[in-house]
């Protein structure tokens, strides 16, 4: 009988307010997760996580909290970024 190895964990960067930190990542886990993950790295409380996302390096796809990170395109040793989903034009 083949033995059934644990799921290994990944890393991503995960780029905030300029500062990188390394993630680890399952990628079959759902991407609200991983999005946690992240805001627990970067020590965001809990009540101002509501405006922001998880983007990939292209800075325009959001990695979806609800499907599995593989498949919003997230791969090993990749850089993502954490910031706010509406970002401001400093137009007035």
């Amino acid at each position: 009988m083949p033995e059934t190895a644990a799921p290994s964990k990944l890393q991503v960067g995960v780029v905030y307010n300029g500062m990188t930190r390394e993630v680890h990542y399952n990628p079959h886990e759902q991407g609200r997760v991983l999005f946690e993950q992240a805001c627990h790295v970067f020590e965001i409380p809990e009540q101002e996580r509501g405006a922001l996302g998880l983007f990939l390096s292209d800075n325009a796809t959001e990695v979806r909290p609800d499907m599995p990170v593989e498949e919003s395109g997230v791969t090993p040793g990749s850089t993502l970024l954490l910031r706010p989903r509406e970002v401001s034009t400093g137009v007035v």
